[in-house]
């Protein structure tokens, strides 16, 4: 069975998306919804990190959460990476390994 999240191993997907919105975030909360948002300095993403834990809590289940992290979409580099906040320090951003996406394209 596929899970609205799966939609997005797929690398096509990406690169259709970029090359419409330009660099992207993408959150994979729950195992049916992936949701992406234009990076386009309009949503500072400490929140958008915040959002998305809060409502992982309150909403998601056990058996569907799949992450809190926020992935950042790069076109010119057709990469994502993790973004990484650091309260109180300036935000840094960490590659994603592909240890940490289980050999997936995430």
């Amino acid at each position: 069975m596929h899970y609205g999240a799966m939609s997005v191993f797929s690398k096509d997907f990406y690169k259709r998306i970029g090359e419409n919105i330009g660099d992207f975030y993408l959150i994979l909360s729950s195992k049916h919804e992936s949701l992406v948002l234009q990076r386009d300095g309009a949503m500072d993403p400490d929140n958008v990190e915040s959002i998305i834990r809060e409502i992982n809590s309150a909403v998601v289940s056990e058996n569907d959460y799949l992450s809190d992290n926020l992935y950042i979409y790069h076109v010119d580099k057709d990469r994502f990476e993790t973004y990484e906040s650091s309260t109180g320090r300036n935000a840094s951003i960490a590659a994603v390994s592909e240890a940490e996406r289980g050999g997936m394209y995430v």
